[in-house]
């Protein structure tokens, strides 16, 4: 992914007092979530997928770019979660099964609606969205951008 404006981002954290030791809009990324938690997904402007181990909380934060222009697959099934860029790395952990009724949507209208995929096991995370999710628990996954 990309962070279209990450340089704009990197002033305003400079002038809070963040430093930095890469032009990299990753490193920009991680002080923005420090600084703003959750709500730094509001400001991004770009194309992107991630997941943040917050070592402090105890959880993770993870989003997709409002667009959707990057992928972002999950699965819970026994108490483990999976996040991959495509179903098929998922896939390779956990025995999927066709969801018929996405299967169904796609025949009829060439798309399979969100978060459902062709497989019942593995959901995407809708564009706009972020989650949280502590040890153990379930993903909460927000809406953080309405079109």
């Amino acid at each position: 992914g990309e962070i279209y404006n990450h340089i704009e981002l990197r002033k305003q954290l400079l002038n809070k007092g963040f430093n930095f030791s890469t032009h990299s809009d990753t490193e920009v990324l991680l002080a923005l979530y420090s600084h703003y938690k959750e709500e730094c997904v509001s400001k991004l402007r770009g194309m992107f997928a991630f997941v943040i181990w917050d070592k402090v909380e105890q959880k993770l934060f993870g989003a997709r770019d409002y667009f959707g222009i990057k992928p972002f697959f999950y699965s819970e099934e026994n108490g483990l979660t999976y996040f991959a860029s495509e179903e098929k790395s998922i896939l390779l952990a956990l025995k999927g099964e066709l969801n018929h009724i996405s299967l169904q949507h796609y025949l009829s209208y060439q798309y399979v609606p969100e978060p459902e995929t062709m497989m019942v096991q593995i959901k995407k995370l809708p564009p706009g969205h972020y989650f949280t999710q502590s040890p153990g628990g379930k993903l909460n996954i927000k809406s953080y951008w309405k079109p």
